[in-house]
C-alpha cells in the first residue's frame, strides 16, 4: 500500500482518487488473464488514468459549487477549475 501511495505522489496525481480508481478497477479484473495493456492502464501515468481523474474532479467541482457564478447573497463566485 505504502509503495502504491508514493508511486501516486511522485507521479503528481491525487492519491485519493488513484486509490479509488484502483479499487474500482480491480473487482473487473478476470484473475487468469490479465494482459499488459490492462495493466498498463492502472499505472498513475497512463492516460485512462488521467482522463479519470480529471472527470472525477469535475463532478466534485459541479456538486460544491452552484451552478451559477453568484451566490444566493448576490455575492460573486470564484471559480476554481481543475
Amino acid at each position: 500500500m505504502y509503495t502504491i501511495v508514493e508511486t501516486a505522489k511522485s507521479n503528481g496525481v491525487d492519491v485519493y482518487f488513484y486509490l479509488k480508481y484502483l479499487l474500482e478497477k480491480a473487482p473487473a479484473t478476470p484473475h487468469l488473464k490479465v494482459s499488459r495493456k490492462y495493466l498498463d492502464s492502472l499505472m498513475p501515468w497512463s492516460e485512462e488514468y488521467k482522463s479519470y481523474e480529471a472527470q472525477q474532479k469535475k463532478e466534485l467541482l459541479e456538486t460544491c459549487l452552484p451552478p451559477s457564478d453568484v451566490e444566493p447573497t448576490g455575492r460573486k463566485l470564484m471559480k476554481y477549475t481543475a
